[in-house]
C-alpha cells in the first residue's frame, strides 16, 4: 500500500518493519522478542551498517572522483550524442554499460554507481524514472551470471563441483530471458505500475510476457510445454526452436509506449509466427515415435 498507492518508497520499509514487529509480539510465541533477542538484533544490525559503510565509502570515493573529473556529466552526454534520437540504441548502449560497470559489485554498490552514472542519460530522453532505475539495476546485476565474472555462477560451480566457466555459460543460457525483461519495463512502464491506470494494463502485459516467456524457454531448452521434445523434429529442430524464440520474444514485447506499433499488432505478428511453427512441430512429433536417443540430454 505504501509503495503502490501512497508512493512513499522511502517510508515504506520503516512502517513495514514496525508492523511486523507488532504482529510478531502479538501472535508468535516461538519467535517473540526478549531482552536477549534485542541485544542480538542490535549486534546484527551493527555489523550490517559497518558493511554498508564500507560499500558506500568505496562508492563515494568513485563517485567523488567521477564528479571532480566531470565523467558523470560527460558519460551521459556521450551516450546521448552517440545514440542521437534513437531510444532503442540508447537502451542497448546503457545496458552494456551497466553490465560492464556492474562487474564484481555488490547489489547496493552496483545500483548506487549506475543510478548516478547511467540513469541520467535515459531520463534525459523522457523515459519513466522508475522503469529506468529498474532497467539499470537488472542489467548491473546480470554480471553475476555473465562470464567472465559470473560471481554467482562460479560460487554455484564450487558447491556443485562442476567446471566454473562451463557453469557460467550454462547459467547465462538458461537465464537468457532475464536479459530481455529489463527492456520490457522501459518499453511500457505499466509493467512496473507506472502511468495512467496501470493496473489493468499491467495484468495484460504480464500475461503476454508469461506466454512469450513460455515459448522462449521452450525454444532455448528444446522442450516446448504442451508440445513435447523438439529434438524429435529431426532436421527442422533448430528452425522450430529459433522461430519459437523469435515469436515468444515478439509476444512478450509490450506494445505502445515508445514502441511504434500497438499491442494488438504485436500479438498478431507473434501469433503469425508461433501458430504455424507449433502446428509443424506437433505434426513432426506425432510422426516420429519416442526413442531412447531422442530422450537423451544434449
Amino acid at each position: 500500500v505504501m509503495l503502490l498507492y501512497f508512493k512513499r518508497e522511502s517510508h515504506a520499509p520503516f512502517y513495514a518493519t514496525v508492523l511486523l514487529l507488532i504482529l510478531n509480539q502479538l501472535f508468535s510465541k516461538d519467535t517473540r522478542w526478549t531482552v536477549a533477542t534485542i541485544s542480538k538484533f542490535l549486534e546484527v544490525n551493527g555489523r550490517t551498517f559497518v558493511e554498508l559503510v564500507g560499500i558506500l565509502a568505496g562508492c563515494g570515493l568513485l563517485i567523488g572522483a567521477f564528479s571532480m573529473t566531470g565523467v558523470i556529466s560527460s558519460l551521459a552526454n556521450d551516450l546521448l550524442t552517440i545514440a542521437g534520437d534513437n531510444a532503442f540504441l540508447l537502451l542497448v548502449m546503457c545496458a552494456f554499460t551497466s553490465l560492464v560497470l556492474g562487474l564484481g559489485l555488490t547489489t547496493t554498490a552496483c545500483y548506487i554507481f549506475l543510478a548516478i552514472l547511467v540513469a541520467p542519460a535515459l531520463e534525459k530522453v523522457g523515459l519513466n524514472k522508475m522503469a529506468v532505475h529498474m532497467f539499470i539495476f537488472y542489467w548491473g546485476m546480470l554480471s553475476s551470471i555473465t562470464p567472465p565474472v559470473a560471481i554467482a555462477s562460479f560460487a554455484a560451480a564450487g558447491i556443485a563441483g562442476s567446471p566454473a566457466m562451463k557453469t557460467g555459460w550454462e547459467s547465462m543460457w538458461v537465464g537468457s530471458i532475464i536479459y530481455f525483461i529489463p527492456f520490457f519495463f522501459v518499453l511500457n512502464p505499466a509493467l512496473v505500475l507506472q502511468g495512467d491506470a496501470p493496473y489493468l494494463a499491467a495484468l495484460g502485459l504480464m500475461a503476454m510476457a508469461a506466454i512469450g516467456t513460455l515459448f522462449i524457454c521452450g525454444g532455448i531448452q528444446g522442450y516446448q510445454a504442451f508440445v513435447g521434445n523438439l529434438r524429435r523434429a529431426g532436421s527442422l529442430e533448430w528452425p522450430i526452436r529459433v522461430l519459437l524464440v523469435i515469436g515468444g520474444f515478439i509476444i512478450a514485447t509490450p506494445g505502445g509506449g515508445i514502441m511504434p506499433i500497438s499491442q494488438l499488432q504485436i500479438i498478431t505478428l507473434g501469433a503469425a509466427i508461433l501458430v504455424p511453427t507449433l502446428i509443424v512441430a506437433l505434426v513432426l512429433l506425432r510422426r516420429n515415435p519416442i526413442s531412447p536417443r531422442t530422450l537423451s540430454p544434449g
